[in-house]
């Protein structure tokens, strides 16, 4: 069971990291994602719910990313890309998504 569990974390964290990296360069690559429909939807969207997306959100402080209201932060884009590709046990070379 603990398999499971750790699994369902990952994909969701994953999730979270990719939909804040994806929305960055949407939104012109500044360092800021504002979402004007609130957590709710965002967490819906993303498979979760509002209370397990502010969770990864304060998880994912050490890794370069604030979240203020309706508004993300990614101060250090790179620590995120390091997440990513070491949940998905990539080097960066092979991770396509890295550069």
């Amino acid at each position: 069971m603990a398999t499971i569990s750790i699994v369902a974390i990952t994909s969701r964290i994953e999730r979270l990291a990719n939909w804040i990296l994806e929305e960055e360069r949407n939104q012109g690559g500044r360092g800021r994602i504002s979402f004007a429909r609130g957590k709710r939807v965002l967490s819906s969207r993303l498979g979760m719910t509002s209370k397990a997306l502010s969770r990864y959100l304060v998880g994912l402080s050490a890794h370069g990313v604030r979240s203020f209201g309706r508004e993300i932060i990614i101060a250090d884009r790179e620590a995120l890309r390091r997440l990513l590709t070491s949940v998905r046990g990539l080097t960066t070379a092979q991770d396509p998504r890295a550069v």
